[in-house]
């Protein structure tokens, strides 16, 4: 994500990256995903559940064992 950053004239200067690019392999938590909290969290609990979410079976057992 680029930002931008509005000067005292009122116009807008580009600013680097945030985030600088990475050399090789770096393992992330999300792996890319984008999402809110809420579903995250959610998201977590089926992992810690062995795949299993509010009664319901959200991933397979074998990722769920993990």
């Amino acid at each position: 994500m680029t930002v931008n950053r509005r000067q005292a004239d009122g116009t807008t200067r580009r600013r680097i990256p945030v985030q600088p690019p990475t050399s090789g392999f770096t393992p992330i938590g999300g792996g890319g995903l984008s999402s809110t909290a809420s579903d995250y969290i959610r998201f977590t609990r089926a992992l810690l559940n062995g795949g299993e979410l509010d009664g319901g079976r959200i991933l397979s057992a074998e990722l769920g064992r993990r």
